[in-house]
């Protein structure tokens, strides 16, 4: 953050000066659903919205390794349903159906080394 608040500041005034420049503008907390289960984090927040996280992207509610795992789960055999239950059980996490859907749909198309799609080879 402060590395993107300094390259700011040598275009629009200064850092903190009331021409314009870019601010840190304190925290928001978030809740991420992960491998080990429901995480609270803290994200900076600057003043112009110009930020862009590289961990864990803006809006992002899940990891990229739970969305890997679901897509593993559905190689795997398992319907949406049954992965909506592991996930209640292993995860406590509560989701639906059309959900899990809409994940194993966006990696339908990837592909794992050795040119196999994961989900339908």
């Amino acid at each position: 953050m402060d590395e993107h608040l300094d390259a700011k500041a040598g275009r629009i005034g200064r850092r903190g000066s009331r021409s314009g420049g870019n601010t840190c503008n304190g925290y928001r907390s978030k809740k991420v659903i992960t491998e080990v289960g429901t995480v609270t984090v803290q994200v900076l927040r600057d003043r112009l919205g110009t930020f862009q996280p590289r961990v864990l992207p803006k809006y992002a509610r899940r990891t990229g390794a739970l969305d890997d795992r679901m897509t593993s789960l559905t190689a795997k055999g398992l319907t949406s349903g049954e992965i909506v239950s592991h996930l209640a059980q292993t995860y406590s996490m509560t989701t639906t159906k059309e959900t899990i859907s809409t994940i194993t749909d966006s990696h339908s198309g990837t592909r794992i080394p050795g040119g196999r799609d994961p989900i339908t080879d």
